[in-house]
């Protein structure tokens, strides 16, 4: 079991928040994520994510996720 104070990588906190890395990222651009640099490299405490998906229940977040997923859908193949 992690603690509250270990940090994990972007990418590690998309697996614990079950949303892509690239959310990730914008939610840490957005302020609603966050972080701090280790050189060049993002880490986020396990006691934001869990923070995170306690507030995901929030309309605001839901919608936001909803609205990145939807930016990150493929095309349809018809389109391609």
């Amino acid at each position: 079991m992690t603690h509250g104070f270990e940090e994990v990588t972007p990418t590690e906190a998309s697996v614990m928040l079950d949303m892509s890395r690239p959310q990730v990222r914008r939610m840490m651009d957005r302020g609603m994520l966050p972080f701090r640099m280790v050189g060049t490299h993002h880490r986020i405490r396990v006691s934001d994510i869990h923070a995170f998906n306690q507030a995901d229940s929030t309309d605001e977040l839901t919608e936001v996720r909803s609205r990145d997923g939807k930016l990150e859908a493929a095309p349809p193949k018809n389109e391609r």
